[in-house]
């Protein structure tokens, strides 16, 4: 056992967390809760983005016929004219679009390109363009906001839902209250569907969740000293490549991997350990009690988790100059909220010494012999309110 897990195990955690309590509605409740919420006629912005995954539609689909004239529709259009599965992006954009005029509800569409191509090189630049969106006024004069990240790229929802919570964040202060709601659609059987292939030259922090990180790396490592690095990722299938790619940036001294249990797949906990058996405990010798173990299905749950984690470590690694924690998501979109949320908070309350690093895959593949099954796959729709006044 090292020194600094010694440290962490004598350090107890009490401390107030802005999501807890927390408010998810889940399937069964989601048409009565958006009827609530809708029937209210408040001015109402939902915000997606076009794309080929079947799950763009689907929240769509069940609360549309709840709009009204306060209703609007923001298209975040990343693709253009280009992409690989363009022709499933359109049908999709279609069968939105036919939805959209036969309800008489106003939509815009926002072109965000994701890469900036100069020379031989490129740069990812979607971020900035999605923060770009809300500081331009995308959201202004909306009472409730509603982000649907099922079909949205994470480097895209990752920056845009934190400009939206710094801008709700304001005017809430100012006491001109703004709901924030995040949905997602979850399917097992389709995330198994669709895979990336290609990764990113290099890993990154997220625009407004990690400057400071690297910053204070490179100063420390100009001073000839730095502040232990603890990294926390998530852990999903078939990312050693993009794991490999983070850690290269970070340079942990401690790794505290999180493994998803309970899980709707009994034996994915251990199927994760043996996929990652060689590169955790052979290669970065990670200690079996620096693992974390959180719910699959809330994400609540695991920012929860992470928060008491990043906690222990600030507070017992006090005596030696304290730490800077990365955190990253390698699994769904669902448990990427609990780490967006989770670094959204400890960035603000701690000097911005926690950063969100995340690396991309070029290309994706989609198994479309297998989407053709889509309309019998059981869907988990998900509402997490996130700012404002609950309903």
């Amino acid at each position: 056992m090292t020194v600094l897990t010694t440290l962490i195990i004598l350090y107890m955690i009490n401390s107030k967390l802005q999501w807890d309590p927390y408010v998810l509605i889940k399937s069964d409740k989601i048409k009565s809760f958006w009827k609530g919420v809708l029937d209210k006629n408040e001015k109402t912005i939902f915000i997606l983005a076009k794309g080929f995954d079947p799950r763009m539609n689907s929240f769509t689909n069940e609360i549309i016929e709840f709009s009204n004239s306060d209703t609007e529709f923001s298209i975040i259009d990343i693709e253009g004219e280009k992409g690989k599965y363009k022709h499933l992006t359109d049908d999709n954009w279609r069968q939105l679009e036919d939805k959209l005029k036969n309800r008489d509800i106003e939509y815009k569409i926002h072109n965000v390109e994701m890469w900036k191509v100069k020379q031989n090189s490129k740069s990812r630049v979607g971020p900035n363009k999605a923060i770009n969106l809300v500081n331009e006024g995308l959201i202004d004069g909306f009472k409730n906001v509603v982000i649907d990240i099922s079909s949205m790229p994470r480097a895209i929802y990752f920056s845009l839902i934190t400009a939206i919570l710094d801008f709700s964040r304001k005017l809430n202060s100012e006491g001109n209250v703004v709901n924030v709601f995040i949905n997602v659609v979850e399917s097992p059987y389709i995330d198994e569907a669709i895979t990336s292939s290609g990764v990113d030259d290099k890993a990154e922090f997220v625009p407004r969740l990690g400057g400071k990180f690297m910053l204070e790396s490179n100063l420390a490592d100009l001073e000839g000293g730095d502040k232990p690095k603890i990294w926390i990722p998530v852990m999903g299938e078939n990312q050693k490549y993009k794991l490999s790619k983070i850690e290269e940036i970070v340079q942990p001294k401690i790794i505290c991997p999180v493994l998803p249990f309970p899980s709707d797949t009994p034996r994915r906990t251990d199927n994760l350990i043996l996929e990652y058996r060689e590169i955790l405990f052979d290669n970065w010798l990670v200690e079996q009690e620096n693992i974390i173990f959180a719910s699959e299905s809330n994400p609540f749950e695991l920012y929860r988790q992470l928060m008491k984690t990043a906690e222990r470590y600030f507070e017992a690694l006090i005596p030696i100059g304290g730490c800077k924690i990365a955190v990253s998501s390698l699994s769904s979109k669902l448990l990427s909220i609990g780490i967006l949320l989770t670094t959204y908070e400890m960035y603000r309350i701690r000097d911005n010494a926690v950063g969100l690093i995340h690396v991309g895959g070029s290309e994706y593949n989609l198994d479309e012999e297998k989407l053709k099954n889509f309309s019998k796959v059981n869907q988990n729709l998900i509402t997490l309110w996130i700012d404002g006044e609950p309903y």
